[in-house]
């Protein structure tokens, strides 16, 4: 499922998004904008995901929000990894539209 997708998806659902090509990008636009949410594909470039997840939490005021991983497919032992590291919800791609639509709630 393509950034594209994914942002129709969400906006079929009634819910703003804004995508970024980098986590670096992603991270600061996250502090800039304060979303309810945060989508996090634990492939993105430059920035590995764990330590994604780990910056948002150690931030005071975005260890409020929830952050949650999505993924075409995971290694063994991956989805613990990613919950300890602060993931709230880890999904598979491509996420089903009951998916969407309890994220946009």
């Amino acid at each position: 499922m393509s950034s594209a997708a994914l942002t129709v998806a969400f906006a079929n659902e009634g819910c703003a998004v804004t995508t970024t090509s980098s986590g670096q990008e992603g991270l600061m636009l996250v502090r800039q904008l304060d979303p309810q949410l945060t989508l996090i594909d634990i492939h993105v470039p430059d920035i590995d995901s764990i330590e994604a997840a780990q910056r948002l939490c150690a931030d005071p005021i975005m260890a409020e929000r929830p952050v949650v991983a999505i993924s075409s497919q995971l290694l063994p032992g991956a989805r613990e990894r990613l919950l300890a590291a602060g993931y709230v919800e880890v999904l598979y791609l491509p996420l089903t539209k009951d998916e969407v639509g309890r994220l946009c709630r």
